[in-house]
């Protein structure tokens, strides 16, 4: 069954790649971009190939990335090791900044390297979804111990208030749900994990339609 969760991921993963550079390019057709946690750099490389212009940042860029490849050129490791004097026109951060322990001074040097008419496109899990209460301690969303906060939007809403930002549209990730119910499920030790999650997950989606608490969610954000 796990081989076709991964599968899955992987069409998904392929699937939403796609839908983020959809995204950026939705609010700026050729932008400067900063992706920070860039991860395996499967964002990063689809952005490269569509002709934007951009960087990343991955602290483990050494184990996450080929150094024979052109794209480990363009990660760094932390926001010290930036070209100098450049501002982006979009700084994303995909599911990533629940990870960092300095998280305001990170957030406030991301905010820095924003340009004035940019946007900041972040996304995280919502523990207050209907898979996240409905999963409780199980919940693959908390992702412990690797996870070192946890957001609903109205508490991201205080938090990015407090740095300045406007929060101007939030979008749900709809796929999260179905992915992170099944994990949720395979935690629990259910032995039918892929079809209860994707059960769990249609009942997340279906409740959020009425109260907006997507399992996921992507937070547009400017200065």
């Amino acid at each position: 069954m796990s081989s076709v969760r991964d599968l899955l991921y992987l069409l998904v993963r392929k699937y939403t790649v796609k839908q983020k550079v959809r995204l950026v390019r939705s609010f700026h057709k050729n932008p400067k971009l900063l992706d920070y946690g860039s991860g395996t750099g499967h964002f990063l490389k689809s952005c490269i190939e569509s002709g934007i212009s951009a960087q990343g940042i991955e602290p483990t860029k050494e184990t996450t990335l080929d150094p024979k490849s052109t794209l480990f050129q363009k990660v760094s490791k932390n926001l010290q090791e930036l070209p100098k004097g450049i501002k982006y026109d979009v700084i994303t951060a995909w599911h990533v900044i629940e990870h960092v322990h300095t998280l305001q001074e990170t957030f406030k040097g991301l905010v820095k390297l924003l340009d004035k008419a940019g946007c900041l496109i972040v996304a995280l899990p919502n523990f207050q979804s209907y898979d996240g209460l409905h999963y409780g301690d199980y919940w693959a969303g908390y992702d412990v111990p690797r996870h070192l906060y946890h957001f609903s939007p109205a508490t991201f809403d205080r938090f990015v208030k407090n740095l300045n930002l406007r929060l101007i549209q939030t979008i749900p990730m709809k796929l999260d749900a179905y992915y992170v119910s099944m994990l949720s499920e395979q935690y629990m030790g259910s032995k039918i994990n892929l079809i209860a999650g994707l059960i769990q997950g249609y009942k997340s989606n279906e409740t959020a339609t009425k109260n907006g608490e997507y399992s996921s969610l992507i937070y547009i954000l400017q200065k």
